[in-house]
């Protein structure tokens, strides 16, 4: 019997532990902020706040190009390189941040001072959450913990203490509330550009930039599938309801979301080894899928029993109606984290193109049931048109999975064959 190197056990799963411990404080800094914010305003503002912050996310998704799997798919450099070549990567999305400054001027001039303000706030946290991405993905891709955990401990500071702040002002302003998101972003941002002055590569040439590219963009439909998919249902809220419901919906939703944070990290982490080592076969994949769902599971009875406490005590009446989304979201939300490890073995075989289909197919029925189900329901039609787009989305991955391995053992076969 062969013993298990314990070493190269550790040095595997160190990466994915470390991200893991990063993602912790994040994920408490994100809980805190839910109760400081749902406190000091009605559901009406946090759902605005909410709708700016959703709003960034999308367009962050857009603005990274689908790159952040194939590179770390793809690359192993250190730090600092790193952030100079995904800034070299997404340049071209730059413009997007020109053309938001420009709208920002043509609104304050010409049409709204409310809706310029607006613009040039979701401008100030896309600017900042881009770097805090790009910072993430160089840390997969160098394994330094050092810069990435100075970086990752500032920005989760300036955010809670700017959160705390307004907490006690009783500020109920979310445009103030969404500032204090943008300021959270200056530490990556001035990572970023520092790396950028430094100019430093290591040795990405021209053709390994466009194959990362064309990846990237055979995985931007997936990317922006998977936001309209997790994210479609806060956008679709205010025009299908009203902000209202989706303040009672987000004050759940995003406590929910914290329990498939482990499992996302753990994928992310994990491409390259599932890649290099080809780990992506029936056992593997199957033991990867249960692993989520244990972890998710347990992480989502946390996170429900945390956010009954949080609105039975910490809450007004007015965020009662949310107790009933528990159940129905930390479902959503297990389903959704074995979705993530699906789609990470895909990626591993090359199957860039079958994660694209899958996260379509999500949010095509995820987004039809939002606009059937939440005119009634209001934010419990939310919620259950997330559990329906996350199911059809499961079973897209598993049948494309089965692909995959059926052309495996083919390609084998005729391997063997061509051999003898």
């Amino acid at each position: 019997m062969k013993w298990p190197n314990w070493q190269d056990l550790r040095n595997k799963n160190m990466l994915t532990i470390q991200l893991l411990l990063m993602q912790v404080l994040a994920a408490i800094t994100a809980f805190l902020i839910n109760i400081f914010s749902a406190a000091v305003m009605d559901p009406e503002g946090r759902g605005y706040l909410a709708l700016l912050i959703q709003i960034t996310y999308v367009l962050t998704v857009l603005a990274l190009m689908g790159i952040e799997r194939p590179f770390a798919a793809a690359r192993s450099v250190s730090f600092f390189p790193s952030l100079y070549e995904l800034h070299r990567l997404i340049s071209p999305s730059y413009v997007l941040l020109v053309i938001m400054a420009l709208a920002s001027v043509f609104l304050y001039f010409y049409e709204s001072g409310s809706l310029a303000l607006s613009c040039a706030l979701v401008l100030f946290f896309l600017a900042g959450n881009m770097a805090s991405r790009l910072v993430r993905t160089g840390y997969i891709v160098s394994g330094s913990i050092k810069p990435f955990m100075y970086i990752s401990v500032l920005t989760q500071m300036v955010l809670f203490a700017m959160a705390v702040v307004l907490y006690f002002l009783k500020t109920d302003k979310p445009e103030i509330w969404f500032l204090a998101y943008g300021c959270s972003g200056l530490v990556a941002a001035a990572s970023v550009i520092f790396a950028v002055a430094r100019r430093r590569n290591a040795g990405h040439r021209r053709s390994e930039e466009r194959a990362i590219r064309r990846h990237g963009f055979r995985l931007l439909p997936a990317s922006f599938g998977n936001t309209a998919m997790l994210r479609s249902d806060r956008l679709l809220l205010p025009f299908l309801a009203s902000n209202t419901q989706l303040g009672i919906y987000v004050v759940i939703a995003t406590t929910m979301e914290l329990a498939s944070w482990p499992v996302q990290n753990w994928v992310d982490a994990s491409l390259n080894r599932w890649r290099n080592d080809h780990e992506s076969g029936g056992s593997t994949r199957a033991r990867a899928v249960l692993t989520a769902v244990a972890i998710t599971s347990i992480l989502a009875t946390a996170m429900g029993i945390l956010s009954y406490i949080l609105v039975e005590y910490c809450l007004s009446d007015l965020y009662a109606e949310s107790l009933r989304l528990i159940i129905p979201l930390g479902l959503a939300t297990i389903v959704y984290s074995v979705t993530r490890v699906q789609q990470g073995l895909l990626i591993a075989d090359g199957r860039t193109h079958s994660v694209s289909i899958a996260e379509v197919v999500g949010m095509l029925v995820s987004v039809g049931a939002y606009f059937v189900l939440i005119p009634p329901l209001g934010a419990m039609g939310a919620a259950l048109g997330s559990v329906i787009g996350y199911s059809l989305c499961l079973v897209a991955c598993a049948l494309l999975l089965r692909r995959s391995s059926r052309d495996r053992r083919v390609m084998s076969a005729d391997r063997i064959d061509i051999g003898r």
